[in-house]
């Protein structure tokens, strides 16, 4: 009872994303029955490297934080593991992407517990760039003065507690670790290893952003001054669906918060059209590097968490 629960939870996940976005096309199906479809080949395919280079760093800082709490596995095979996982980021809940970067790194020999903590760093960091992404866009584009400032307040005491306050961090995991009856964990990431970390989060969000940029100019024109507008909301619409926690992936949450952010820069119906075709670009990039991760990851030896297969003994170095 309890796994067909699960399935019908799923499922129904998966029909409330699909009926956000229908609501979508439904406010505004009369601009989009009249619209005439645009897509500029070049620039779509000129959104995929920018999106590479986000996904590429955002793998380094993420082996940064593994090896500070003594989790060791090469670029490589770290960069397998991480884009095999994207198979499982549209369950929702997105926490089982972590679960399964934790049972592949296992059979690395990397203890579940490093594995676990290296993501909660990892995405504390995360947040906190997309925080003071925010508050910087917020303080540039001269939105609401109160909103503005309590925005640029929080940003500012999250990279004290979380770039310079490396101990807090880990006081922190190990009480959930002490509550959950597992062995602490020391990370040896240093003040300053953080604040470098941090500023190489505000370039992995900002690549991807860029990307997005290339995929709206796929569809129509746009003055270079509308660029931080697209980047800011793809960042902010991103962190809005991953932090929903109600749909696959942020299906339909994610589109309507980029609608929403660009209704004020670009005419209905473009920012339903921009959220649709961005969440086609960034599906497809993650589902085809997904697939090429798996297919690498089994070419060298079967897959236990997916295969069905042992693991083999062979166990990759750190380089």
């Amino acid at each position: 009872m309890r796994e067909w629960g699960k399935r019908i939870a799923r499922w129904l996940a998966l029909f409330l994303g699909l009926g956000f976005i229908a609501g979508l096309l439904r406010a505004q199906w009369a601009e989009l029955r009249t619209y005439t479809w645009h897509l500029a080949p070049g620039w779509f395919l000129l959104g995929f490297p920018p999106l590479a280079l986000s996904w590429s760093l955002e793998i380094a800082l993420w082996r940064v934080c593994l090896r500070s709490l003594n989790g060791r596995l090469s670029y490589g095979r770290a960069a397998l593991i991480w884009l095999t996982s994207n198979f499982v980021r549209y369950i929702p809940g997105n926490v089982w992407q972590f679960v399964g970067i934790a049972a592949l790194a296992a059979e690395e020999g990397v203890p579940a517990e490093a594995t676990l903590t290296s993501l909660a760093v990892h995405q504390a960091l995360s947040a906190t760039a997309v925080g003071t992404l925010t508050a910087a866009y917020l303080a540039w584009s001269g939105h609401a003065e109160a909103v503005r400032i309590a925005l640029a307040a929080g940003a500012l005491l999250a990279v004290l507690f979380v770039g310079f306050r490396p101990g807090w961090v880990e006081l922190g995991l190990n009480r959930v670790l002490r509550i959950l009856h597992r062995p602490p964990l020391r990370i040896t990431l240093t003040r300053r290893q953080m604040a470098a970390m941090l500023v190489g989060y505000w370039t992995a969000w900002v690549l991807a952003g860029l990307g997005f940029a290339a995929v709206v100019r796929a569809l129509t024109s746009f003055p270079p001054a509308l660029i931080p507008h697209l980047v800011a909301t793809f960042i902010i619409s991103y962190f809005i669906g991953y932090i929903s926690l109600i749909t696959p992936g942020g299906l339909g949450v994610r589109e309507g918060a980029v609608v929403w952010l660009l209704g004020g820069w670009l005419p209905a119906p473009l920012p339903t059209i921009a959220s649709l075709v961005g969440r086609v670009w960034l599906t497809l990039g993650e589902v085809v590097s997904a697939g090429g991760a798996l297919v690498l990851w089994r070419g060298r030896r079967p897959l236990r968490g997916i295969a069905g297969a042992p693991a083999a003994t062979e166990r990759v170095s750190d380089g």
